[in-house]
């Protein structure tokens, strides 16, 4: 149960530093954005499909959980590129519509 939980925040540890250099070099976030949801969305379906996989369930939890962490890593290198290149008096809006895109995607890939 211990790597279920703890392989999420492993793949969070491991993207955010990696994707975030990536991020930095191309200068635009929404690739990295759109990449990231789409991890998450993965790893979900694949975390809650597990049973219905071939092979062990466990190792298709583990596997789901490790790229939903990925795409959650991904929020941080997001935001930051996004704050930089944000004109001052527009950061708080631009980090609030940053995070509510990434919440309505989400959303709507659920329940569509």
């Amino acid at each position: 149960m211990g790597i279920v939980i703890s392989i999420f925040a492993i793949g969070s540890i491991m993207a955010a530093p990696t994707l975030g250099r990536i991020c930095d070099k191309i200068g635009t976030s929404r690739p990295l954005l759109m990449f990231g949801v789409s991890l998450h969305l993965s790893g979900s379906i694949i975390y809650f499909m597990a049973p219905q996989l071939p092979g062990s369930p466990e190792n298709w939890i583990v596997f789901g959980r490790f790229l939903a962490g990925i795409g959650y890593g991904l929020d941080a290198p997001v935001v930051g590129t996004l704050t930089r290149n944000a004109p001052p008096e527009n950061r708080g809006s631009v980090i609030a519509s940053a995070i509510l895109m990434r919440l309505n995607l989400k959303q709507k890939t659920f329940f569509i």
